[in-house]
């Protein structure tokens, strides 16, 4: 009976364990000795922000959310190859494996290995996410052949091959985490970067040819330069800047769960109440979202009105109402004062403008009475009036 291995999948394989325990033990054995502490052979789901905290290697995964293209080894550059596995006791699951494009992560390395003078790619090693993947079967049916199994030695003798080859070693979860973060984040920069650029072109390319609203294309223009300027500081400053800045976030008694996400600086604003007719009129815990070019503001309670959503009396699904505010909100975001751009957000949830909202104060505190969900009504009796709110400055 099999009693250790690293295979994390090992109690879920649907083949005779007992039959197959001395191929198990070899091929578990040679893998950790190549310094691998995990392994999936039964096709783990990968995400984009999956990381293995110890190297782990897997065959044949499903991807969720991840570019991938589905390859045959039957297709003729691969038919040399597949005739040799099949004459070591390959199977009829020689067909099809789902390989990666290069886009798909931070940071991917292509795994090759030379046969018949031909090169073939049969993997992918992430050493930001502790993760290699082989796109060969293993062909789990054979696995009770034991020594007669030719298969699962030439597959291990590969693997260690590439090891060599390509300095396959585990890395650091931390370390890994923000070179991950950065990498999302200088994409995210870049492409706005280019977004900003081509905006630039077409605007010049329109004023040479005298299109009409020359004074917007203009000011348009002088603005993106600005915030051109202003990526620019972002992306040169993401390690000795960025980070920095994250920290005093950390430090506001408002402010919790600060997180450096693919997606940006995630943190969360402690309950929000306004204060209406001398009662505190509860708005809700706030999870903020920045990003280099946008900021998200969602309520983890929103109310419910029309099939819509609205997460504060200012805020309709994504759209957030800042009113004559806007400009100084997105001008902290691109100067990178973070500080004092998270002291706005918090000011901000805080205020009530009557005069423009999205959702009235009225509705809002009914949707709250209601398990969040304004009643379906077409009027509402009327028991709160929009001046009696007190609104907080920013």
């Amino acid at each position: 009976m099999v009693t250790k291995t690293i295979i994390e999948d090992f109690g879920t394989l649907r083949i005779d364990k007992v039959k197959s325990a001395q191929v198990i033990l070899k091929f578990s054995g040679e893998l950790e000795k190549l310094g691998f502490k995990k392994a999936n052979v039964g096709g783990i789901l990968l995400r984009e922000n999956t990381i293995k905290d110890k190297l782990t290697i897997c065959f044949q995964p499903s991807y969720d959310g991840i570019h991938f293209n589905e390859i045959s080894f039957h297709r003729t550059s691969f038919n040399e190859l597949t005739s040799y596995l099949l004459s070591l006791g390959g199977s009829a699951n020689m067909g099809y494996s789902c390989e990666l494009r290069d886009d798909a992560f931070d940071v991917q390395i292509p795994l090759k290995i030379k046969f018949s003078d031909k090169s073939y790619l049969i993997g992918e090693y992430l050493p930001t996410r502790n993760i290699v993947i082989m796109y060969l079967p293993l062909n789990l049916e054979n696995w009770y052949m034991g020594e007669d199994n030719k298969y699962i030695p030439q597959i291990l003798e590969w693997i260690k091959e590439l090891v060599k080859v390509y300095k396959i070693k585990e890395e650091n979860v931390e370390k890994m985490k923000k070179k991950i973060f950065n990498a999302q984040f200088t994409k995210s920069i870049n492409s706005e970067i280019l977004h900003i650029k081509k905006t630039i072109n077409i605007c010049e390319r329109d004023i040479r040819d005298y299109k009409p609203k020359i004074v917007e294309w203009y000011n348009k223009i002088l603005t993106s330069k600005t915030i051109l300027v202003n990526m620019g500081v972002l992306l040169e400053n993401i390690e000795r800047g960025l980070l920095k800045k994250v920290e005093e976030i950390k430090k506001l008694k408002f402010v919790k769960n600060v997180e450096l996400t693919h997606t940006g600086i995630v943190f969360e604003i402690e309950k929000i109440f306004i204060n209406v007719k001398g009662k505190d009129v509860e708005i809700g815990d706030f999870v903020i979202t920045l990003m280099p070019n946008d900021i998200k503001i969602k309520n983890k309670k929103p109310i419910k009105y029309d099939g819509n959503t609205y997460h504060s009396p200012h805020i309709y699904e994504s759209d957030i109402c800042f009113g004559e505010e806007k400009t100084l909100a997105y001008e902290l975001l691109g100067k990178m004062e973070l500080k004092k751009l998270v002291h706005f957000l918090y000011l901000y949830l805080k205020s009530y403008n009557p005069e423009n909202t999205y959702l009235s104060m009225n509705f809002w505190i009914k949707g709250k009475e209601n398990n969040g969900v304004v009643p379906n009504e077409r009027e509402l009796s009327v028991f709160l009036d929009d001046d009696d709110v007190d609104r907080g400055s920013l």
